[in-house]
């Protein structure tokens, strides 16, 4: 267990915040697993802090939190950050890397909702035109490796058009271009 593990993700981000904002007024080493120093807290307080990189919960903070309790707090992780400067540098790189996912996700979660909202825009049967007349431009093999493009995205997004009803009764035989799923089979 490391002093990162054993605090709530929200101590540890608060702690980093603490560490970029050089709220760590001292710090030294005391032997090679324990380090004491002074962490300014959020109204001005000014806190003792003893942190011990082999027995996290060893630690001590004079923080109301902290106090008394085996807990890893935010004070605790930023005399931890100030100790091991690689391990924030470690820590900065992590949050980069999930903010850029979560702007991925969130990309394509906007990118689904718009093509949702295109899809449902553009009548049925105008659709099926265009994508069959798109069909028929592509090599043999375009064919194929549009076939399964298509089979995979109706496989795996069809959910959000199951509540649809559909209304084929008007549908006759030899209307228009062949349903999109004959001529892709």
């Amino acid at each position: 267990m490391s002093i990162l593990t054993a605090a709530s993700s929200k101590s540890v981000f608060k702690g980093y915040d603490y560490y970029t904002r050089k709220k760590v007024l001292s710090a030294c080493q005391l032997d090679e697993s324990r380090w004491a120093g002074q962490v300014s807290g959020s109204n001005g307080e000014t806190y003792d802090v003893t942190i011990d990189i082999r027995h996290p919960r060893k630690g001590r903070c004079s923080c109301p939190f902290a106090d008394g309790r085996q807990v890893v707090c935010k004070h605790m992780v930023a005399l931890f950050f100030t100790a091991f400067p690689d391990e924030a540098e470690k820590y900065r790189q992590e949050l980069e890397e999930q903010t850029a996912l979560e702007n991925t996700v969130f990309q394509m979660a906007s990118n689904l909702a718009e093509i949702h909202s295109i899809l449902h825009e553009v009548p049925r049967g105008a659709l099926e035109e265009m994508l069959f007349a798109f069909f028929t431009t592509l090599s043999p093999e375009d064919q194929l490796e549009f076939k399964e493009t298509l089979l995979g995205i109706a496989e795996e997004y069809g959910q959000l058009f199951e509540d649809e009803e559909e209304d084929d009764e008007d549908e006759e035989e030899g209307d228009g271009p062949p349903k999109w799923t004959t001529w892709i089979s």
